[in-house]
């Protein structure tokens, strides 16, 4: 008997009618725009043979696989990007940063204490940014991936608001680089 063959509303993939809960999604884009159970894919020549799935995605759907990324997941996904997108990974963490800090200074349910305490070390974490950049504008890539998501675990650890700030502020950074 011959599968049903749908066509996905998101990715535009192919996939057997009967392997997704959603009508309209194949089971990839149903698990992460929905939560559905994903498709244990197993790929043969260029289509999953479990769902019939081509594998293609959406730059929506990476940024939310990316945004559920463990650190180690970040940093080997980080690791596999040119200098260039490094650098520009780096400063789009700045720019948030920046965001963050404002967020910071608007909430009014930290005292004035902590919110200086969070802006002095968002400020270091900044600084210690930067100093990554510059390395990798020389064209010297020490690891800079690994040593990032060092800093944010160590900037993490300062405070409660800091590390729920900063947690956000990442998990940002990888969506918005996504649509770069």
């Amino acid at each position: 008997m011959k599968k049903e063959i749908r066509i996905c509303d998101e990715c535009y993939s192919e996939y057997y009618a009967d392997t997704s809960r959603m009508g309209k999604l194949c089971p990839n884009c149903s698990h992460f725009l929905y939560g559905y159970d994903n498709c244990q894919h197993v790929f043969r020549n260029g289509r999953c043979e479990k769902c019939y799935w081509n594998g293609e995605t959406t730059k929506f759907i990476e940024s939310l696989k990316c945004k559920k990324m463990t650190f180690s997941e970040t940093i080997e996904w980080l690791t596999d990007k040119s200098i260039e997108y490094k650098i520009l990974f780096n400063k789009l963490m700045l720019f948030n940063l920046t965001i963050m800090n404002r967020t910071i200074l608007d909430d009014n349910t930290i005292t004035d204490k902590t919110k200086m305490d969070c802006l002095i070390q968002s400020n270091e974490l900044a600084h210690n940014i930067w100093k990554l950049i510059f390395k990798l504008e020389k064209g010297k890539d020490d690891q800079s991936a690994k040593r990032l998501v060092g800093l944010i675990k160590f900037y993490q650890k300062k405070s409660k608001e800091l590390e729920e700030n900063i947690t956000t502020t990442f998990k940002t950074t990888i969506g918005d680089f996504i649509f770069y």
